[in-house]
């Protein structure tokens, strides 16, 4: 049986989370401040500071949140102006400023 999950979040840019849906394949509804992904059985939603999601879309969930993290943390160097590298691992992700 699963659960409904509200977790919190934090967004603080929602082009860039949508930019981040559009490429990673998921098709978004907007209405106001909410995004709502329609997978699964009960779907995600990104409402303000909080996500809600059905238990069998943790792993889902959490890969939207380090791809917007790491797209947030890239468009935050862009905007300073600073170069920068990132590397991919299976299990890291590296960012490195270039001086």
């Amino acid at each position: 049986m699963s659960a409904q999950i509200t977790a919190k979040i934090e967004i603080r840019d929602m082009r860039i989370l949508k930019d981040t849906l559009e490429k990673m394949g998921y098709k978004f509804t907007e209405t106001g401040n909410e995004i709502s992904i329609n997978t699964g059985y009960r779907g995600i939603r990104f409402c303000g500071d909080k996500v809600t999601y059905d238990s069998g879309q943790g792993q889902t969930v959490n890969e939207i949140k380090c791809q917007y993290a790491l797209n947030f943390k890239k468009q935050e160097l862009a905007n300073l102006g600073l170069p920068f590298e990132v590397v991919e691992t299976e299990k890291q992700i590296e960012i490195s400023v270039l001086a």
